[in-house]
């Protein structure tokens, strides 16, 4: 072969090596991992989600439009209060039990496990005064809905149960204002359906 023919030759080799050189650093370019394609070897998590609970469930009762065009009565107009079977406060109805007498009133909701989210208790006193509570052997958490003799809501208080607490150590809720009715539910009733102080009861 002559010297011209060897450079000729060598020119293309070096032109070949240049040309496969250059293909093989445009593959290694694309194989490089990025937030789209990620390497085989790695492990795809799934995102976090950032979706809020699920609501817990709002308790609720049975509403009404109009409490006297159901035969809902004003304190003041009910006969016995001892026959009161229903209450209705903003429209929300409740069935109750009465607590008339002083054992009745004694004993109210103790050692009770459970409250239907439509009943409650009304303590019925024969006169406004400064009416105070506690949770004596009371094993749920209640509202406390202190009514003036007008059936006015005067005070909503939240009484917590404390087990095995000695009667010197348990809480009172005294009502803030004097108060001839106290109505219980269940703890959260009252902020839920959006009871307030000068909310007026109705009755039958």
């Amino acid at each position: 072969m002559s010297p011209r023919s060897i450079v000729v030759v060598a020119v293309i080799a070096a032109f070949v090596v240049l040309t496969l050189g250059a293909c093989d650093s445009s593959v290694s370019s694309t194989s490089e991992p990025n937030s789209a394609t990620p390497p085989p070897s790695a492990v795809v998590l799934p995102p976090t989600s950032t979706a809020l609970p699920s609501a817990i469930p709002t308790l609720t009762a049975t509403a009404i439009q109009s409490p006297l065009e159901e035969g809902f009565l004003l304190i003041e107009n009910v006969e016995d209060p001892e026959s009161i079977r229903e209450v209705s406060l903003t429209g929300h109805v409740f069935v109750l039990e009465i607590a008339a007498t002083p054992a009745e009133r004694a004993r109210g909701l103790m050692n009770r496990e459970s409250l239907a989210q439509d009943s409650g208790m009304l303590f019925v006193f024969s006169q406004e005064s400064p009416l105070n509570f506690w949770m004596k052997n009371t094993l749920i958490p209640l509202d406390i809905l202190y009514m003036d003799s007008a059936g006015v809501v005067v005070d909503i208080q939240t009484m917590i149960p404390q087990p095995g607490v000695s009667n010197s150590e348990l809480r009172e809720y005294p009502s803030v204002a004097p108060a001839q009715y106290a109505l219980e539910i269940n703890a959260g009733l009252a902020g839920s359906l959006g009871f307030a102080v000068g909310d007026q009861a109705y009755f039958r």
